[in-house]
């Protein structure tokens, strides 16, 4: 609903009901597990959210204006009820028709949690539902900002800068993940009450007119998390943070029909934990998948990723007044072989020919992505 009691003054409200049926794991294997204990494995949860919503986005002067609302959730699962107010706010202020300065407040509540690999191996993220034992997470997030346009070189600079606190975060336990643990339900290999702090700045530069068009976009960010039973409730980083990710985009239009595009992506590497150690066999016997010793968690950072991306695109009408497209390009153009994930790299140790005493374990790199070239065509057929 949309209402405007006032000429300065516009109001919104809304509702929404969503009926909700996880299944955050879907084991099949040839192991040896009981059918019941499977069966309680792969169920599913339902759930139900409901809201309710109103904001006034309202104009104080011709240079002020402000966005002021409320929003009430209610999440039930399994006969327990979770529910919230989200207050938001944000304020806009354009002393003339170059610059433009805000500030926005807001507080947020998520049903769903991420889970993400931590260890070596394949990655893998899951999302998986709140539940009676696991609790919603929060945050709450101030941003400021201001935009900039110069007219004459037809660019605009917005810079912003936030701060995001979160709570009821959960988290893999140390060496666990769903692949290894699929007989245990996933709330037995989380770890609860966790807390977040993530702040960072982003700058972007962009360029929507001309024969050559496109942005930069830079963004210096930390994300760190923390639980009472993990690293004895220091702060570590979680896998998604990347202290620094720039991105390059041009495009340049040699006629109207014929355009070349390129792209340049540079991300830090990504924090991850790898082990530090590997059980010995007391009876001193070799053993194919020895127990391994995990460290602090996030002991190691993968190297950035890196790669260039370039296109052309042909444009033209076809005999039938359909408008065709050619695009031609190279994904990945100079190969550079980003990891993926960390993998073991294994070999038997001898101590005499045919004699072997144990392994030796080395944590190599694998990456997936090549150089690729492809080639699309598109048409479209008027109404």
């Amino acid at each position: 609903m949309e209402w405007h009691p006032l000429p300065r003054h516009t109001i919104q409200a809304g509702t929404e009901v969503i009926r909700h049926r996880f299944r955050p794991t879907g084991v099949s294997t040839t192991y040896g597990i009981d059918p019941d204990t499977l069966a309680r494995v792969n169920a599913a949860i339902p759930a139900t959210e409901a809201a309710v919503y109103a904001e006034d986005e309202f104009t104080i002067a011709t240079w002020l204006r402000a966005n002021v609302g409320l929003r009430a959730v209610a999440y039930q699962v399994a006969g327990k009820t979770y529910s919230y107010a989200e207050p938001r706010f944000s304020l806009s202020v354009s002393p003339n028709s170059r610059l433009s300065l805000k500030f926005a407040y807001s507080r947020m509540h998520q049903f769903v949690h991420l889970l993400s690999s931590n260890s070596v191996g394949l990655p893998n993220d899951i999302w998986v539902p709140a539940t009676q034992r696991v609790p919603p997470q929060r945050s709450d997030q101030i941003t400021v900002g201001l935009t900039y346009s110069l007219p004459n070189q037809l660019l605009s600079v917005t810079l912003e800068a936030y701060h995001k606190t979160l709570s009821g975060l959960i988290d893999y336990q140390t060496g666990t993940n769903f692949l290894t643990n699929f007989s245990r339900q996933w709330e037995n290999t989380v770890e609860r009450n966790g807390i977040g702090d993530s702040k960072g700045v982003e700058l972007l530069v962009l360029k929507t007119q001309g024969r050559v068009t496109g942005w930069m976009a830079y963004t210096l960010a930390r994300h760190r998390r923390r639980f009472p039973t993990i690293d004895q409730n220091r702060w570590y980083a979680p896998n998604y943070d990347r202290r620094h990710v720039f991105s390059l985009t041009g495009q340049y239009a040699i006629s109207e029909q014929v355009s070349l595009a390129a792209t340049w992506i540079y991300q830090s590497g990504q924090p991850t934990t790898v082990p530090i150690a590997i059980q010995e066999n007391i009876a001193g016997e070799a053993t194919a998948y020895p127990p391994l010793i995990y460290g602090d968690r996030s002991n190691f950072r993968m190297p950035a990723y890196h790669r260039l991306d370039l296109s052309l695109t042909i444009r033209h009408v076809t005999r039938r007044i359909r408008q065709a497209q050619w695009s031609f390009g190279v994904y990945n153009a100079y190969n550079q072989a980003n990891p993926f994930y960390l993998d073991f790299d294994r070999r038997l140790v001898y101590a005499a020919p045919r004699q072997p005493v144990g392994f030796d374990y080395k944590v190599v790199r694998r990456a997936v992505f090549p150089v690729l070239p492809y080639v699309t065509y598109s048409l479209s057929f008027p109404r």
